[in-house]
């Protein structure tokens, strides 16, 4: 069993091209897990081969959103009901054609980003809920950060993308737990945010209880 580390598996055709041909020549079965985009199997469908001969059996995608215009705003813009559609087919596939006859998708996505509102985070809950089971979901909320080396565009201009920085609740830290140091890290790497729809530890609640559900 192998884990491939790099941040995007199906980055090129050419290199997936070379994993197969790789795999094929093995005298076992490789077992792989790979982080991989959603969109470029859409774009380029001959990877969904690539992968099923390359002994794929896991795959974390970054979702982030199933809100087209949201998706749009932070680089996501491909249309959620191909999203979906493409996740499904990628899943039949190797699970029909790998070299193992099993796959595990795990798709991340974002609660509080731009002009996303509660009814849009709770429906995409809903899909993954609905149409995702047994695979692997997870809910993270917006984390803004105030400084450091993860530095986003909502870090440096909150209010072009409706946001604004609100004082933190006493007792509770960014995370949503009551004020615990073996649970949190400094306040100060965060900002409190808050847009039209919801705040940081709205956005906490929704999580939880998404994770709970």
């Amino acid at each position: 069993s192998f884990i491939l580390a790099e941040d995007t598996f199906n980055d090129r055709v050419v290199k997936m091209e070379k994993m197969a041909k790789a795999v094929q020549k093995l005298p076992f079965k490789p077992r792989v897990a790979n982080f991989a985009r959603i969109d470029l199997y859409h774009r380029f469908p001959e990877m969904i081969e690539l992968a099923a001969a390359s002994g794929i059996v896991s795959q974390a995608y970054g979702i982030e959103t199933f809100n087209h215009e949201t998706g749009k705003i932070i680089g996501k813009g491909l249309h959620p009901d191909k999203v979906k559609e493409t996740l499904l087919h990628v899943n039949d596939y190797i699970e029909k054609h790998g070299i193992h006859n099993e796959h595990y998708g795990y798709c991340t996505w974002i609660v509080g980003l731009p002009n996303e509102s509660v009814e849009s985070i709770m429906a995409t809950h809903e899909w993954f809920k609905n149409f995702w089971y047994p695979h692997g979901s997870q809910a993270f909320a917006l984390r803004i950060f105030k400084h450091g080396n993860f530095l986003s565009a909502f870090s440096t201009d909150l209010a072009k993308y409706n946001y604004e920085e609100i004082e933190n609740v006493k007792g509770i830290n960014h995370w949503g737990f009551e004020d615990n140091p073996d649970k949190q890290t400094p306040k100060t790497d965060s900002i409190i945010w808050k847009n039209q729809y919801l705040n940081r530890y709205d956005a906490m609640k929704i999580r939880n209880n998404i994770q709970a559900d």
